[in-house]
């Protein structure tokens, strides 16, 4: 297809990271988005709740895209009744096939619409329902939950309509990947918008649905016609919605609803708060116990640094040449000797230290 920008090309300054975040926020597009549009929706989505917290907290969250590829309008509906229904969509595309070409009086007996239904699901399932692009949307997005889970990192997905899909498909594979520490797993959370799945893997505090989505509304009545379990079910309503015709909008509906965004952003700062921490990590500090030799009858071309908290460290230098404080560790103060050759870090009431090389002059 011409012209589609890919997601890596809109990572626009405001959604720049550091990789130092412990807070991971993932936006998960819906129905025809493309990748420009899906980032200035995360981008938004940013900017709203940094309009709740503080400086210091947002700089604690990375925002990112879990972004699905679109091909087409169509497609698109295509390939998220295809993830919802199963083998029951070809029955629901036919008949609709058959109503819009006005073809009155049709009866598909259940031989022939098991027939119809092998030979559509035979012919387009791979290709369109479940094709190689959805496939590959999902191995990315997993990919990317794993190596942030790994790195001991919260994994937040605010999905929104078919990107609830993909999250349920992510947080299957995940929950199913033998590689990955369940400790690890359990800091992965999902926060449905106009989600069209019944599930609620991976929720943590809700999910936010208007009475009046358009798309949403759709879903569950082709869902109830077929006896597919119902879509979560909705609890909020558009009050002004800027086009009562449709509403099922990320930005232009839920993010500009009150209720709805007040929900949103609280769903956010409730999951990040339901999910368990990392176990402590000590990395890049090293645990070494204080010396307790004779420092005045050290090692030759050794000193005995002294720290305000009684720490003795043996290192192999000149000269200590002056002391200073770091960032904090994990809440405890860092306090720095600087020497000839390195400068030595230790974390204050702990036997955590660092050594970090001069460069050469």
């Amino acid at each position: 297809m011409c012209c589609i920008v890919t997601a890596s090309a809109q990572e626009v300054p405001f959604l720049r990271c550091s990789g130092l975040e412990p807070n991971m926020v993932y936006f998960g597009n819906g129905i025809d988005t493309n990748a420009k549009q899906a980032y200035n929706q995360a981008r938004i989505l940013k900017g709203r709740l940094a309009t709740i917290l503080s400086t210091r907290e947002i700089a604690t969250m990375c925002f990112r895209v879990a972004f699905n590829n679109p091909f087409s309008k169509l497609s698109d509906v295509l390939e998220s009744a295809g993830q919802l229904l199963g083998n029951e969509l070809p029955s629901v595309v036919i008949a609709q096939t058959l109503r819009a070409n006005r073809i009155p009086g049709i009866v598909l007996t259940p031989s022939l619409q098991d027939k119809l239904n092998k030979l559509v699901a035979t012919e387009f399932a791979t290709k369109l329902f479940q094709g190689a692009a959805s496939q590959a949307d999902v191995v990315t997005q997993v990919g990317n939950y794993k190596r942030d889970l790994t790195a001991q990192k919260k994994v937040v997905v605010v999905a929104h309509s078919q990107g609830n899909i993909f999250a349920n498909l992510s947080y299957n594979e995940l929950d199913a990947d033998p590689a990955l520490n369940q400790n690890n797993f359990a800091r992965f959370g999902v926060i449905p918008v106009a989600s069209p799945d019944y599930r609620r893997l991976g929720v943590r505090a809700g999910w936010v649905t208007f009475t009046n989505d358009t798309v949403i509304n759709g879903v569950q009545i082709l869902r109830a016609a077929f006896g597919v379990q119902p879509a979560l079910a909705a609890n909020d309503t558009a009050e002004n919605p800027k086009d009562p015709n449709f509403v099922h909008s990320f930005v232009e509906d839920y993010l500009a609803d009150p209720s709805a965004k007040k929900s949103i952003l609280d769903n956010i700062i409730s999951t990040f708060a339901a999910l368990p921490p990392p176990p402590p990590a000590t990395e890049p500090y090293a645990s070494q116990p204080s010396y307790t030799g004779n420092c005045v009858q050290r090692p030759p071309d050794s000193i005995c640094i002294g720290f305000d908290d009684g720490y003795i460290w043996l290192v192999l230098d000149s000269a200590i040449n002056s002391h200073s404080f770091g960032e904090p560790f994990q809440g405890k103060a860092v306090q720095i000797a600087h020497g000839v050759a390195a400068d030595y870090y230790h974390v204050l009431g702990t036997d955590l230290v660092l050594r970090v090389p001069k460069l050469p002059s």
